[in-house]
């Protein structure tokens, strides 16, 4: 479980980390965009408001296995 917490909050430091960001998808309060990060995919949620989070795609490549 830690381990997982800190694969998230590197993937969170790395996504606030870029200054233009291509969001795949945006909605009207924020945006979503897909991260690779060591062969998985995640869904970064981005609010507008602060809110936001990270979560284990499901379409992930490792989910198929």
């Amino acid at each position: 479980m830690k381990k997982l917490a800190l694969v998230l909050g590197v993937a969170v430091a790395l996504v606030s980390c870029t200054s233009q960001r291509n969001p795949e998808t945006e909605y009207p309060g924020g945006s979503i965009q897909v991260i690779k990060f060591k062969g998985h995919e995640y869904l970064s949620f981005d609010g507008n408001h602060y809110d936001g989070g990270v979560v284990h795609s499901e379409s992930c490549p490792c989910k198929s296995k």
